[in-house]
């Protein structure tokens, strides 16, 4: 086999972009909640204003706004398990697609950039949902980009390899992934970028509208990263390796020969 690393890195990048792309999504999912909560968080503070304690504050309110109370609870409740589900995924998938990125690199040295992307990927986001705006709009329409980024560098290399093996198919779709998702990466960035300066439903609606776009994106690329697998799970033989298998095996014909002759 010609690029024997390669081929194994693009089953692990294959497995890690899938884990990617549940964290990108669900990370998503799990702000669209916090930002449906914003503004009742906002109303029940201001509320609480002049109270001495939150029990004292909690007996005073109807008993349709202490059922209101305990639905934003809820919905904040499964935003925060949404958000730590997605980011256990993105550990797990950022650790198993730069072993991938590694590997394949040892065939093709364009896979190297990618790993400092695949880094900003994901350091960036989750950075980002700790801190206040507009620093965290900031760090998630830079983690888009880097996401962009990692993209690019893989569909390349994986180019680089398709020319190397003569399959002009690989390389062609390679080149449309890259174009298509340059154009939804900058969509999705957008959308999610006024989204952090935008509280409450509104917010929430953008941050809503963007997961399609991010959807779609991995859509191709999982496409392309599969084709490219089974390209390099199809290859011939190298030569050299064929070649010195048939040496081997004259070799051992040769020593049975002469055994027979002795005998």
């Amino acid at each position: 086999m010609k690029y024997p690393n390669a081929t194994v890195g693009s089953r692990e990048i294959f497995v890690g972009e899938i884990l990617l792309m549940i964290f990108s999504i669900f990370s998503s999912i799990g702000m669209m909640f916090v930002y449906f909560a914003q503004n009742n968080i906002q109303e029940i503070a201001t509320s609480m204003q002049g109270t001495t304690s939150f029990a004292a504050w909690f007996a005073s309110i109807s008993d349709a706004a202490k059922v209101g109370l305990g639905a934003i609870i809820a919905v904040i409740g499964a935003g925060a398990i949404i958000l730590v589900g997605a980011i256990c995924f993105g550990i797990v998938g950022f650790v198993i697609a730069v072993t991938g990125v590694i590997n394949a690199k040892r065939d093709e040295s364009s896979f190297r950039l990618a790993i400092i992307a695949l880094i900003l990927s994901i350091t960036l986001p989750i950075a980002g949902m700790f801190l206040d705006d507009p620093f965290s709009g900031i760090l998630s329409g830079l983690g888009t980009l880097a996401e962009l980024a990692v993209t690019c560098y893989i569909v390349t290399g994986f180019r680089k390899l398709a020319r190397a093996l003569g399959n002009e198919e690989v390389d062609a779709k390679g080149l449309r992934v890259i174009k298509y998702t340059v154009v939804l990466c900058i969509f999705s960035a957008v959308i999610s970028l006024i989204a952090e300066f935008i509280s409450g439903p509104t917010g929430g609606t953008l941050t809503a509208i963007s997961v399609p776009f991010t959807a779609v994106w991995y859509y191709l690329f999982l496409g392309f990263i599969r084709r490219s697998k089974k390209m390099l799970n199809k290859q011939e033989p190298d030569k050299k390796e064929s070649n010195k298998k048939e040496s081997n095996k004259e070799e051992l014909n040769s020593e049975k020969g002469g055994v027979e002759e002795n005998e």
